[in-house]
């Protein structure tokens, strides 16, 4: 088995894809939304491109059944009932329902993950989980970053990090590394003992306080706060029966 880290969405071709597990990261902070709408009881998530294709696909569903969440620029778009803050998707407002889901960046990146032979969705709050989950699938693996603006995100790559020792544990050491899952696993070892402090020094993370987010940046450097799988197939993303017990 071998494990890919790509950095930006930019960076991934088709052909960098096929065949493999591919694993979509966006910590802040569409990921880290979708694991925890999840995990509060969404039936399933639907990304698409643009407010648009939300608006068209929430038209399609019987209504009552879904709501519209999505941001451009970190704020809610005009008209939907959720933005990208993980902490606006409790239990009471979203169990039940389908999300349709549009982002900057985050939703681009888990459906680029569909060019691989599996796919799966990973931030700090499940990373672990979804790496063990991943060393028993024998496929080569890639742990797709989304990347700010089409540059490196620190955040993200702890993520790959994260979900990279996680698969090097669960395989004994028998999995072959490319240099920057080398690098994300240094990192995220060094940061783990406060990702609190390392998600707020992150570029990303400044913008986001400034912004008046910082309460998501804490929330995103929950380690394992849910140990859930999100597998993506047929356009949309739901919990998976695995369990690391398994």
């Amino acid at each position: 088995m071998r494990l890919e880290v790509i950095t930006t969405v930019e960076e991934a071709g088709a052909e960098r894809l096929d065949g493999r597990l591919v694993i979509a990261v966006d910590v802040l902070r569409a990921t880290t939304t979708v694991v925890t709408a999840l995990a509060h009881g969404v039936l399933g998530v639907w990304p698409v491109p643009s407010p648009a294709e939300a608006e068209a696909l929430a038209r399609s569903m019987e209504p009552g059944t879904c709501l519209r969440g999505g941001e451009r620029g970190s704020f809610r778009l005009p008209g939907f009932d959720l933005g990208n803050s993980p902490l606006e998707y409790t239990a009471e407002r979203v169990r039940g329902k389908h999300l349709i889901l549009t982002t900057t960046n985050g939703t681009a990146t888990i459906r680029r993950a569909s060019c691989g032979s599996l796919a799966a969705v990973a931030s700090l709050l499940n990373g672990h989980t979804v790496g063990t989950w991943a060393a028993r699938q024998e496929l080569d693996v890639v742990v797709l970053c989304a990347g700010t603006r089409g540059r490196f995100s620190l955040d993200d790559v702890l993520c790959a990090g994260q979900v990279t020792d996680a698969l090097v544990e669960a395989r004994h050491g028998a999995v072959e590394l490319c240099d920057l899952a080398v690098a994300a696993r240094q990192l995220y070892i060094h940061h783990r003992a406060d990702l609190p402090g390392a998600l707020r020094s992150t570029e990303h993370g400044r913008r986001l306080q400034t912004l008046g987010f910082s309460a998501d940046v804490v929330y995103a450097a929950q380690a394992e706060l849910w140990p859930v799988v999100p597998a993506y197939a047929d356009g949309v993303v739901r919990l998976t029966s695995w369990g690391p017990g398994e």
